[in-house]
């Protein structure tokens, strides 16, 4: 049976689960003595050993390497990672919190294995870009069996307990989830608004009775932490890339195999942890190609397809400098060229050689799609992202966490900066701002001098521009039009601002 538990910094409530004879509280509990928590964690991955019932405190499992998923399929490409901010400062995996505001759905999935007795159930929380109210599901043999929303805001760098007691598990597999659909936006810590879901491990710990599924019954592999691959073809020679992953039981084997030529793959490693190498060189063709991976213990096994998409270099990084004194002290700036022809979104035609803009790295453009950054354009940070078919030109500036994706098109002298997202077909140009978690998307455009910031939404056929200003949470859509010098704001009037 489903039932929902909320947490919150003051307050528990009880619900009835319609279920006979249960009653579920719904908090999740705060590990507060986290030294005593961690000191008997073992590393990432491994099971417990093989025993009759063990005692309490005494085995541990823990997964810090979630399956990532976008509308159910094996993908990460709405995922992003953090560095150290993890467990055991390890790194760690965060996405937008939407809300279900969009038709995909990202989520992250812990497979924990087949479980027997009463376990309690634990999730970390990273410390960075944990600010939205998160729902964790427990998931026994592919039905949801209970469900906790979580403000990360209020726990971030802390293990949360899921439920105040154990957990029963009747020779079960045990799956934990998080989709971005489920979650809710609150203000951040900083005091601005918040919309980002991060997340790392997840942990079991035995409270009683606790012993491995019986050998009658052979445990399923579950393969966690592989999805599909995006691979830029070498001009010569070959390439490989390498997809670590974890296995659960350890001891099953693991296969990988094509249809494809020119491309191999082959699993590496031992145990539970497990890598795809995947092969291929200069002859391999364009486009998306199948690998599937195996797993068998002995008479259960479980496969999962992984798309390879392989492509053609679109562009390269060169540092340039002012001057002779800027290269021998080393003051470069990173540019990039078209090392190919192709067509932009905006029919803007980009041959082989052509300049482009000054970005930080080379994680700043997509090599796949379309997509841009002109000559003309600054990108200031490596976790800007622009992806799919969006073009960025004339005097653009991209800042801080902004992903622009889609069809979208940032021109002008444009700013677009913190947390925030450009989709769709959206445009951006003129002298306007996005900034501060906001979210422009559909066929909305933004120009002239507007300004929309702190998690405002503008979707569907709307205009913003003139003088205004769209903030604190106002969502404007349809065919609304906001001009002039008016102002919008949605769940409080904005600060001060010198917008």
């Amino acid at each position: 049976m489903r039932s929902t538990r909320s947490t919150d910094e003051s307050t528990q409530s009880k619900k009835r689960n319609t279920g006979p004879m249960r009653r579920t509280v719904m908090y999740a509990a705060v590990i507060a003595a986290a030294g005593l928590f961690l000191a008997g964690l073992p590393v990432a991955g491994t099971a417990p050993a093989q025993a009759q019932a063990v005692q309490h405190q005494t085995v541990w499992f823990v997964n810090d390497q979630p399956g990532l998923y976008v509308n159910d399929q094996p993908s990460d490409q709405n995922w992003f990672r953090g560095e150290g901010e993890g467990w055991n400062r390890s790194d760690y995996v965060y996405t937008f919190a939407i809300g279900g505001a969009r038709s995909h759905e990202n989520t992250a999935r812990w497979s924990m294995g087949q479980r027997i007795g009463n376990q309690y159930v634990f999730v970390y929380i990273p410390t960075r870009n944990s600010t939205a109210t998160v729902t964790y599901s427990i998931e026994t043999d592919g039905t949801i069996y209970d469900t906790y929303s979580i403000n990360q805001n209020l726990y971030s760098g802390k293990w949360v307990q899921l439920g105040t007691g154990a957990h029963p598990f009747d020779n079960s597999e045990v799956s934990i989830l998080v989709r971005d659909n489920d979650a809710e936006q609150h203000y951040s810590r900083d005091g601005f608004p918040g919309s980002s879901i991060a997340v790392d491990a997840v942990a079991m710990r035995c409270a009683s009775n606790c012993t491995l599924a019986s050998t009658s019954r052979p445990i399923t592999p579950e393969i966690s932490g592989l999805f599909n691959k995006s691979i830029i073809a070498p001009r010569s020679g070959n390439k490989v890339e390498t997809t670590p992953f974890q296995i659960s039981p350890a001891s099953a084997t693991v296969t990988a195999s094509e249809s494809t030529p020119n491309l191999w793959a082959s699993i590496t490693g031992s145990g539970a942890a497990r890598a795809l190498k995947v092969t291929i060189n200069k002859s391999t063709t364009p486009g998306s190609h199948r690998v599937t991976v195996t797993a068998t213990n002995g008479s259960a096994s479980k496969s999962k397809t992984v798309n390879v998409i392989v492509a053609d270099q679109k562009f390269e990084i060169r540092t340039e400098y002012a001057n002779f004194a800027a290269r021998v002290a080393g003051r470069g700036q990173s540019r990039i060229y078209a090392t190919k022809d192709f067509t932009a979104r905006d029919r803007q035609q980009i041959n082989e050689g052509d300049k482009g803009g000054v970005v930080s790295d080379d994680g700043n453009l997509s090599q796949f799609g379309l997509s841009w950054i002109a000559d003309g354009v600054v990108v200031r940070g490596t976790a800007v992202k622009v992806l799919g078919d969006a073009v960025v030109k004339d005097r653009a500036i991209l800042d801080g966490f902004t992903i622009i994706s889609e069809r979208a098109v940032i021109a002008g002298n444009a700013t677009v900066s913190g947390s925030t997202q450009v989709s769709g077909d959206a445009n951006i140009y003129g002298r306007a701002k996005v900034l501060n978690y906001a979210k422009v998307t559909d066929q909305a455009k933004v120009f002239d001098r507007a300004v929309v910031y702190n998690t405002a939404k503008v979707s569907d056929n709307a205009r913003v521009y003139g003088n205004a200003r769209v903030s604190s949470a106002a969502q404007v859509y349809g065919n609304a039009r906001v001009y002039g010098n008016a102002k919008v704001y949605g769940i409080e009037p904005p600060p001060q601002s010198r917008y």
